[in-house]
């Protein structure tokens, strides 16, 4: 009884599915999306993700342009050049939409498959590489309500600095916390989702329980998508070219032992406004504190501070009129259109700045930022040809995101809030993409130099060190301590089968090598084979 119900039901589903692609599902935090997006100039802004809904009171639910192309990872074809046989709507079910759809004038739900299975190699290990994903991603959206939900098992072998990345933090990029699989292998769980209200013409509110990406560029120095997903609430609101957010988020410090529990609980609460000065130049301000549920001063139970729920007031004056030892920062991030199809961008993060100490040129510890530049551009070519790329550098300075009280600074779950590598380092990196019809092609490099400890004081690189084990207060310079060269560059060849979730067959093959005064090389070369369901960022670019 219940398969016929079942069956029933994906029948109907089929039936009711338009022929128009419809694509909900937002992907701020998907690399590939942001190309897309800056490639067929369709803006891609936090407002409103990942429910796109039309804001005037027709009879049916409309939808932006943005969220039509949320997932479409090709420009539309037209159907009058496509070949008669894949104008079949089965067939265009496989090669272009969702897998179970279902929209009517005042809802849609639509269902996509999570699937990576995928086998390689690495010299460095004579276990063989693999990825065995499988998953679901329901999407679905009213007139006033919207939700996503994800949920994905997953059981990996990974190349050896994976694995020397989760020796030390006991998590994976962008996953969090693993269990043992067999021998040298990983079992773990993804799940996420958001449920949001349209509260009016301009406001939405949202609780959920997903990663964030806040910028521009490959890398993002404010926020970025390279730690696992948590729970947050945000309100967001629009008026004209300013659109503005506020949100707090609950977070986790693994720094702790494994006996202890349950977890040191931290929170981080930002206002973010974005300013579309003009059509082409773009101007955000981003306000952020964290600190911790429990006092790592006295041991008081602090909890959510009613201090920090107001989302109009700047953090770092209140911070300093509660005589808090909070941990406050400031961001400014922009981008400017140089042409209609080049694009130069940039960020500039404050963690804490002295002006005296800037002009002295002394170098002082407690000059604390972050600084990121980049181009990016693009070429459309007739029959469906397009290039991309991208040319960004990142520095961050000593002790940077770091905090006396390691509980409060600025990471969760033992990753970075921000860049990888944490602080002490330059980053040179370009990305390069190809892409014809549904083939497509990229490369990706990164060449970087960062200042490791060598003792148990700290130089300012890992983050995770109480800033009161610095090795100085003057003359505090990028790169200090055991300077690590890391070039990591990868190259990928793939077919879309469906442009509309991203399904592909891919080929990928990298190298990374890192070296420093007190090491010798060590180079691992890695290659894959599979078939995926490219949807979500797994980190591995470091």
């Amino acid at each position: 009884m219940k398969k016929t119900i079942l069956l029933a039901f994906v029948y109907l589903t089929f039936l009711g599915a338009k022929a128009q692609p419809f694509f909900l599902i937002s992907r701020s935090n998907d690399p590939q999306y942001r190309i897309n997006s800056f490639i067929f100039h369709d803006e891609l802004r936090f407002f409103f993700e990942p429910y796109a809904i039309a804001s005037d009171d027709s009879e049916s639910l409309k939808l932006s342009s943005r969220a039509r192309h949320s997932l479409s990872y090709l420009s539309y074809f037209n159907p009058n050049n496509r070949p008669k046989w894949s104008r079949n709507k089965w067939v265009q079910k496989i090669t272009d939409h969702e897998l179970i759809q279902f929209v009517d004038t005042d809802f849609c739900i639509q269902v996509y498959p999570l699937v990576d299975f995928s086998a390689g190699q690495t010299n460095l290990k004579d276990i063989r590489l693999s990825q065995n994903t499988r998953g679901f991603w329901l999407s679905g959206t009213t007139r006033k309500f919207g939700f996503t939900t994800t949920f994905a098992e997953n059981q990996s072998y990974l190349p050896t600095f994976l694995d020397s990345f989760r020796t030390v933090s006991g998590t994976l990029p962008g996953q969090g916390p693993v269990k043992n699989f067999k021998v040298g292998g990983y079992d773990y769980s993804y799940a996420t989702g958001e449920l949001a209200y349209k509260a009016a013409h301009n406001v939405r509110l949202a609780f959920g329980n997903e990663r964030q990406f806040i910028g521009d560029g490959y890398r993002s120095l404010i926020l970025s998508d390279f730690c696992s997903p948590y729970p947050y609430f945000k309100a967001e609101w629009k008026m004209g070219p300013i659109q503005y957010r506020y949100q707090i988020a609950q977070m986790q410090d693994r720094t702790v032992p494994t006996s202890v529990k349950p977890l040191p609980t931290k929170f981080h609460a930002f206002h973010y406004l974005d300013w579309n000065v003009t059509p082409k130049w773009k101007i955000s301000l981003y306000d952020a504190i964290v600190w911790a549920k429990v006092s790592p001063f006295n041991g008081a139970i602090r909890g959510i501070d009613w201090n920090y729920l107001n989302p109009f007031v700047f953090f770092r004056p209140l911070e300093y009129n509660n005589r808090s030892i909070d941990n406050a920062f400031m961001a400014l991030s922009t981008s400017v259109f140089l042409r209609s199809n080049l694009q130069g961008y940039g960020q500039l993060f404050l963690d804490e700045f002295k002006l005296s100490e800037w002009r002295n040129r002394s170098k002082s510890w407690t000059q604390k930022y972050s600084v990121q530049l980049g181009v990016k551009g693009f070429k459309n070519f007739k029959n469906h040809r397009n290039i991309f790329g991208l040319l960004e550098y990142n520095s961050v300075r000593p002790y940077t995101y770091s905090h006396q009280y390691p509980v409060q600074n600025y990471s969760h779950s033992n990753a970075p809030l921000a860049h990888p590598f944490g602080a002490n380092f330059h980053e040179l990196l370009g990305q390069f993409q190809y892409t014809q019809s549904r083939f497509q092609s990229s490369f990706w490099i990164s060449n970087s130099i960062r200042g490791n400890d060598t003792s148990a004081a700290s130089f300012g690189g890992n983050i995770f060190k109480s800033y009161n084990l610095r090795v100085g207060n003057q003359n505090q310079t990028i790169t200090q301590g055991n300077a690590l060269s890391n070039l990591h560059y990868r190259a990928t060849l793939g077919y879309i089968i469906n442009q509309g979730n991203n399904l592909r067959v891919e080929l990928s093959y990298g190298s990374r090598t890192v070296q420093s005064p007190i090491q010798a090389a060590i180079r691992e070369n890695y290659w894959s084979f599979g078939i995926k369901t490219a949807i979500f960022y797994r980190p591995s670019d470091f």
